[in-house]
């Protein structure tokens, strides 16, 4: 196994051969030698996408592209499939145009020896988008938790070692959302709770009112993990064709996050999330008689 990467955000596994380079500038793919049973691409740049197509597409048996569920045009329907259309990418800055734009290339470059690959969310310990692992963060604690009024929203999500280990496995059809059935985000703090032995207070506050007051959707500083607009929602309640066999359950996932978390720090500064301290401060804006 090779790869290439510029090594900045961590190393490959033990036994892997490490070329490091900076694939946006020419001659990052010179010391790549010989054929390849598979590659697998994990980036949306165009640069990147443009550069690795031109120096490897003939030199592999087969190609897979990890792209993203947000390629999907809205409005997004329950129960979406791999044949829903498509974004149509005029804007490169924009990541759903930039996965579409990635995916039109392969198609060009590779034909039949591509498979795509379109997970939602990618999750699971060492996520170091910190977007799951907040809510096991918070449960860690003694409360209170502030979450978004409706529970009855979708949560879906693939856990990061499941979407691997298929990849790895092979056989992958031309296209498919790598996706696990969806879950009301009532029944994903229930069992979030379980795990973390969370006894504290949930405090419920209406969607206007945290948008309001500063909270973000989805992911980034001042966020909600997995809290998307009502009108967006369904973008995580897709049916697709069932993407792993042996899926991992919910509560060893849940369990691995959570000892992850404790790991890295329950206090560290977070990349998404609410901060402790806006958190409470949240809190006891909306309690205020």
């Amino acid at each position: 196994m090779t790869a290439i990467a510029r090594g900045l955000s961590g190393l490959p596994p033990e036994g892997a051969q490490f070329l490091r380079a900076d694939r946006s500038l020419p001659g990052a793919y010179d010391a790549v030698e010989g054929e390849f049973d598979e590659i697998i691409e994990l980036s949306y740049e165009p640069l990147l996408v443009d550069s690795a197509l031109a120096a490897l597409a003939r030199r592999t048996s087969h190609w897979t592209l990890v792209s993203s569920i947000s390629v999907y045009a809205p409005p997004w329907a329950a129960g979406g499939t791999e044949n829903d259309a498509l974004v149509d990418p005029q804007d490169l800055a924009q990541y759903p145009d930039a996965k579409a734009a990635a995916e039109n290339k392969s198609r060009q470059a590779l034909s039949k020896k591509l498979s795509i690959i379109r997970p939602d969310l990618i999750a699971g310990p060492g996520d170091l988008s910190d977007r799951l692992g907040y809510w096991m963060n918070r449960m860690a604690g003694p409360g209170p938790v502030l979450i978004p009024e409706n529970r009855s929203r979708p949560v879906q999500f693939i856990e990061v070692r499941d979407l691997a280990g298929t990849i790895a496995g092979g056989g992958l059809p031309e296209v498919i959302d790598a996706v696990k059935p969806s879950m009301s985000f009532e029944q994903f703090l229930a069992v979030a709770a379980h795990v973390a032995d969370y006894r504290g207070e949930f405090v419920l506050s209406p969607d206007s009112w945290l948008v309001e007051q500063g909270a973000n959707y989805w992911a980034e500083e001042r966020s909600l993990s997995l809290w998307l607009p009502t009108e967006d929602q369904n973008m995580l309640n897709r049916a697709g064709t069932p993407f792993t066999t042996s899926p991992r359950p919910l509560e060893q996932i849940l369990s691995d996050v959570l000892a992850d978390e404790k790991h890295r720090g329950l206090h560290r500064k977070r990349r998404s999330g609410l901060s402790r301290d806006f958190e409470l401060s949240l809190v006891a804006e909306f309690q205020r008689p």
